[in-house]
């Protein structure tokens, strides 16, 4: 699903400038997210997640509006957002900041 997101906005792991995944505290989220799908942790939000858990479907709503009020993204950045639902449901979206 990822690499379909990533094709679709003609980008690369390489491009984007942030990835928000589920909030699943550090181990889950090194070997489930970050390894596999070959971005660096350093450009997810891995430690702010360590802070408040898992929210369900709202992770990648709060970590958006976290990197919002915080400035951390600036225009033409791309911002890939990662979901995972039950039975192993993926979700993905690659974002271009205005």
């Amino acid at each position: 699903m990822f690499s379909e997101a990533l094709a679709e906005a003609e980008a690369s792991v390489d491009d984007l400038r942030w990835v928000i995944a589920p909030f699943t505290g550090r181990t889950m989220f090194l070997k489930e997210f970050s390894e596999p799908l070959g971005f660096r942790p350093e450009n997810s939000l891995l430690e702010f997640g360590c802070t408040l858990g898992h929210l369900g479907a709202g992770d990648q709503m709060v970590g958006l509006r976290e990197m919002m009020t915080k400035n951390l993204a600036s225009s033409g950045d791309l911002i890939g957002l990662l979901g995972v639902g039950v039975g192993q449901t993926w979700s993905a979206a690659v974002l271009e900041v205005c």
